[in-house]
């Protein structure tokens, strides 16, 4: 009986000791632990305990100082809530780095998969310091994607970060940031994500692409906005396929450290879904360097196929372009438009354009087109400056003739044609060499 006793005894101690083990996290945990009474060893293996177990309340990771995560990171766990989330942080009065050399099979650093309301938040608290506190650094040459959000994850934060390419894949698409929507399911896809005061890449080692709000279906578009941030990428800084309620606002937007690409981006706009409107606003554009061996387009804003309203406001789309490869007639515009499928409406006002692209004979132009499309187009209140000295120079180029279902209005404007030998506008298929012409 003594026996049986005992063997009950120690079967109710693991079983407890089960239970204590599968409880959810809750309070404050330091990573990496060291005196604190809570915390884990490196942040993958936070990940971990709070993928299993779940939170009560609101759960804080504090990175308490420089960590090298050898194994993905990886957030999955569908039960949190507006009450029950994960908030990860630096100390208080500490700047630490993450560097992340592990990933998953998809190549992905750090995954945020079916996880509601995480929040990473970079600031100390020190405003000392600024606000950018915590870093994280992409560091494995097969790496892909730094941070990634995925399919059923809303009301994700992503703030006062830095998300750094060290080493990645230089032959494929990377991403500082990718939020995906679900490639085997229909309709799942992250919902209302802020990616606010960050630094995406440097200008020295970009990833190819800076932000990435790739919904996978008209149904499940991603929604979320992108402000305040200093993004620079290899080929495009924002970039979209599938989205709705999209914001970019009071960005700094660079295109360096680029690859050979077919075109280049500061805003890759596609997937814009009818009677959904996508805001650009109070941005700034200030460098777009291309490495092209053929000759290839880029553009501050690039719309390709989009049935929604654009609305563009308040930017300042000043590109320094220049060229790393050898070709001499790559084309250059402010806003491009490169499908024949856009057929939304554009309003472009308040802006401030300025394009000086000497060192190419292609088409340089404040707006222009690719391919020709049937859309509306809608300018005005804009400053327009065009400094290039070639006959392909232009302040607007339109190769189309307006019609009913092809619509531009270009009023209210203020010109400046500095070129010598350039022209005001490319209506139809000729060159317009004037604003008296144009009109």
């Amino acid at each position: 009986m003594k026996h049986i006793i005992t063997k009950l005894s120690l079967f109710l101690l693991f079983l407890g000791l089960g239970a204590l083990n599968a409880q959810a996290l809750s309070g404050t945990y330091y990573i990496p632990q060291g005196a604190n009474p809570q915390g884990y060893a490196s942040l993958s293996a936070a990940c971990a305990a709070i993928s299993t177990n779940g939170a009560n309340g609101v759960v804080t990771f504090i990175i308490d100082g420089n960590l090298t995560e050898t194994a993905h990171c990886f957030i999955n766990n569908t039960t949190f809530t507006a009450t029950n989330r994960l908030v990860i942080k630096p100390a208080a009065t500490k700047q630490p780095v993450v560097t992340l050399t592990g990933v998953n099979a998809s190549n992905e650093f750090f995954t945020i998969l079916n996880s509601s309301y995480v929040t990473i938040d970079g600031s100390n608290g020190n405003n000392a310091d600024g606000t950018r506190d915590l870093t994280f650094e992409a560091n494995l040459a097969t790496g892909r994607w730094a941070l990634e959000v995925q399919d059923n994850s809303d009301f994700i934060t992503i703030q006062n970060v830095k998300i750094l390419n060290v080493n990645s894949s230089r032959t494929l698409n990377t991403a500082g940031i990718a939020v995906d929507g679900s490639i085997g399911t229909v309709g799942q896809c992250p919902d209302n994500i802020l990616i606010s005061n960050c630094q995406i890449g440097s200008d020295a080692s970009s990833f190819e692409s800076g932000i990435g709000m790739w919904g996978n279906d008209p149904t499940s578009p991603v929604t979320g906005t992108i402000q305040g941030c200093d993004i620079y990428a290899g080929r495009r800084a924002i970039t979209t396929f599938y989205i709705a309620k999209n914001y970019y606002v009071g960005n700094t937007i660079i295109i360096s450290d680029p690859r050979d690409r077919t075109f280049y981006a500061g805003v890759y706009l596609t997937g814009s879904v009818t009677n959904d409107t996508t805001v650009i606003a109070n941005n700034k554009f200030p460098k777009i360097a291309v490495n092209t061996a053929a000759n290839r387009f880029a553009g501050a804003i690039v719309v390709y196929g989009n049935t929604g309203v654009i609305n563009v406001a308040n930017n300042f789309i000043a590109p320094n372009f220049t060229n790393s490869g050898v070709s001499t007639a790559n084309r250059y515009y402010g806003i491009v438009f490169g499908s024949a499928t856009w057929n939304g409406i554009i309003n472009i006002g308040h802006n401030s354009f300025r394009i000086d692209a000497p060192a190419t004979t292609g088409i340089n132009t404040c707006i222009g087109y690719e391919l020709n499309s049937d859309a509306t187009m809608n300018v005005g209140n804009n400053i327009f400056h065009q400094g290039n000295s070639t006959p392909t120079s232009y302040l607007i180029h339109f190769p189309m003739t307006a019609s009913a279902t092809n619509i531009i209005n270009f009023n209210w404007n203020a010109y400046y044609l500095a070129g010598i030998g350039s022209s005001f506008g490319y209506y139809g298929s000729a060159a317009v060499a004037t604003l008296n012409d144009w009109k």
